[in-house]
């Protein structure tokens, strides 16, 4: 059977706290069809979690890169899913470790 979502995990790096990242990246999100949430780390990262068409992935990766923002994208885990386990993108809080 053909899986045909790809899921991601990744991070945000440099001046992305405070800034408007978060609704950057859910207003990509809306506009590609993508479904997770960003959410602020108490380390000054931000966690992004996406799931989408495998077509849609490297063109939300580089829309998601803010100008004189992001300083690198640390992707950490990419998957394939039979089904999506978000049905929207949210920005999210400053993330405590619970859901």
């Amino acid at each position: 059977m053909f899986e045909k979502f790809i899921h991601l995990k990744l991070f945000a790096v440099g001046n992305v706290v405070d800034v408007g990242y978060r609704s950057h990246c859910c207003q990509v999100a809306k506009k590609l069809g993508v479904t997770g949430y960003a959410n602020n780390l108490e380390d000054a990262r931000v966690e992004v979690v996406a799931e989408c068409e495998p077509p849609v992935a490297t063109e939300f990766l580089r829309q998601i890169r803010y100008e004189g923002h992001v300083t690198s994208l640390d992707i950490v885990e990419v998957e394939l899913v039979k089904e999506r386990k978000y049905k929207t993108f949210t920005g999210g809080g400053v993330y405590l470790g619970v859901f």
